[in-house]
């Protein structure tokens, strides 16, 4: 019989191997249109199993602090566990496109070719459901009692684990907004040697909270958003706040983006000649 410190110790360790490893999955399948259906089934399989942990973490988080607990879990099916998603972990990170010592084109094929073979996926799917139901069965065996015990995290349990899902794919799609690949990067360092991150900031902590409203909720800019290739104008005397006010809209429109969205915004600066020549404007 383990100890829950232990069990709770090596859990917490799966949940983010796990995690890691549907976020690498999904943003393959993201990647390459019309992958193997394995791939997707082996995703499903790997997001549930996520789930069944995060639900063990919860349970052993519990028996922590109660030593008349006892838990049917065992460490050994736990490292098996382990040992599957680290053999899937690594695999999918040696492939990883933005890994040095790589020409641009053979990123591409590594970012296009999955790691396995579809004998071997197909492996790996019924390794992964084999370890759902050994946790499953777990779960049963306890009842989840210490889990449904603990009144203040009851209602906090079903709404984790309905937002877990959601968790990892926001986290892929945070990474493909935030993050530079290797090649995209070398490409923006030749042309975007100008940026107006600085500006921008700048204008947003001279605006109040409200400012823009008249705008942004109006039809005009709705269907500015809405409409391909159509064109938004500000007019007003020099010092009337339209810098500002275009901030505002630059956010507003940043919020409503997507992973099939992107939005791009520049600064002409009268005070900066590098951010006055076309070159540098069409960089961006």
């Amino acid at each position: 019989m383990a100890e829950p410190l232990s069990v709770a110790g090596s859990i917490a360790g799966l949940v983010a191997i796990a995690g890691t490893v549907y976020t690498r999955t999904y943003r393959y399948i993201k990647t390459v249109k019309n992958s193997e259906k394995e791939i997707a089934q082996l995703a499903s399989e790997i997001i549930y199993l996520c789930g069944l942990l995060h639900r063990l973490s919860l349970y052993t988080d519990v028996l922590q602090g109660d030593t008349t607990s006892e838990t049917n879990f065992r460490l050994h099916h736990i490292n098996a566990c382990r040992e599957i998603l680290a053999k899937l972990e690594k695999k999918l990170e040696t492939t990883d496109p933005a890994a040095p010592g790589h020409s641009r084109e053979e990123r591409l094929i590594k970012r296009l070719k999955w790691p396995f073979s579809m004998a071997e996926t197909r492996d790996l799917i019924v390794e992964v459901e084999r370890h759902k139901s050994t946790f499953n069965i777990a779960l049963s065996a306890n009842n989840l009692s210490a889990v449904f015990q603990a009144s203040s995290r009851q209602n906090k349990i079903a709404e984790d684990l309905s937002k877990l899902k959601t968790q990892l794919k926001s986290r892929w799609a945070t990474e493909t907004h935030i993050s530079l690949r290797k090649e995209r990067k070398e490409i923006l360092e030749y042309f975007g040697k100008v940026e107006s991150t600085l500006n921008h900031q700048a204008n947003l902590k001279l605006r109040h909270p409200l400012t823009g409203l008249w705008v942004t909720e109006g039809e005009i800019f709705r269907s500015w958003l809405r409409i391909r290739n159509s064109k938004l104008w500000l007019s007003g005397v020099a010092g009337g706040g339209k810098t500002v006010l275009a901030a505002s809209l630059i956010e507003e429109t940043m919020d409503d983006s997507s992973c099939n969205q992107a939005v791009a915004y520049f600064y002409c600066d009268y005070r900066d000649l590098e951010k006055q020549t076309p070159i540098n404007i069409l960089a961006l």
